[in-house]
């Protein structure tokens, strides 16, 4: 008896504060960036199209894109390129939902290890080609690529292709790479940002890619955190989406001198 009438006092306080209104309806509304494709240009910004529209909050994943929460507005030269992200609308009201995909248009490198060893079986290893609109597949289209430089602004891989963006790591000075003198100490880190334009739908607007090399002399001294890194970036990025990152943070390189 006693656990039936405390099943009624739970339903009584559920009503009290959750209200007898049905609740509301939630319709698709319709969230377009144009043909989905964002390329960089003078015009640095550009506004969604919703309908209908009413007040809300937008959102995007993976972090990396540049976007306004109010009015839903995107800076395509602060946003990370090639990258596709999700972007979503809620009303204020909760009413309206809806969300697309865009693609912010650009190069990227990938994400991996790279072995300097002279002996490597395949002497393309040591070369990284960039990719484009987030399709290893596609053509990078011609343009114009700047040599690496630190946060300091001084060049530390001169080794860039000015018209492909490929990167030559046989034929950087490691040393130079990573700021040591010295012998390097396994673990150094140096964040590098390449300039480039590419002759397509961008008409050769100025950008730059940012890439954080990581130094190990051997594959075997890896350790298996960075190496969970580096398989979690890979996993991220598969079919040209990223989900679930936390933070987003410049692709991951590996250089190693051996195995």
């Amino acid at each position: 008896m006693k656990t039936f009438k405390a099943s009624i006092l739970l339903f009584v306080v559920f009503l009290i504060f959750s209200g007898c209104d049905e609740p509301s309806e939630v319709n698709q509304c319709n969230l377009s960036y144009g043909n989905g494709t964002l390329f960089p240009s003078a015009n640095d910004t550009v506004r969604p199209t919703l309908n209908p529209n009413v007040p809300g909050l937008f959102v995007s994943e993976p972090d990396g894109l540049a976007l306004d929460p109010q009015q839903g507005f995107v800076l395509v030269n602060s946003s990370a390129a090639s990258y596709r992200y999700l972007v979503r609308f809620t009303s204020l009201d909760n009413t309206q939902i809806c969300e697309t995909e865009i693609l912010i248009s650009g190069i990227r490198y990938p994400i991996g290890i790279v072995n300097l060893d002279d002996d490597d079986d395949d002497d393309d290893d040591d070369e990284l080609e960039p990719i484009y609109n987030s399709d290893a597949n596609l053509p990078v289209p011609p343009g114009n690529f700047s040599p690496g430089t630190n946060p300091q602004g001084a060049v530390v891989l001169p080794n860039v292709d000015p018209a492909t963006g490929i990167l030559d790591l046989q034929a950087a000075n490691l040393n130079v790479l990573f700021g040591q003198p010295g012998v390097i100490p396994p673990g150094t880190q140096s964040p590098v940002t390449i300039p480039y334009s590419l002759n397509d739908a961008s008409n050769g607007a100025a950008r730059s890619v940012t890439v954080n090399f990581i130094y190990y002399p051997t594959e075997a001294s890896i350790p298996q955190s960075v190496r969970n890194l580096i398989q979690q970036q890979q996993a991220q990025i598969r079919g040209g989406r990223v989900s679930a990152v936390q933070g987003h943070r410049p692709p991951n390189i590996i250089v190693v001198e051996s195995l």
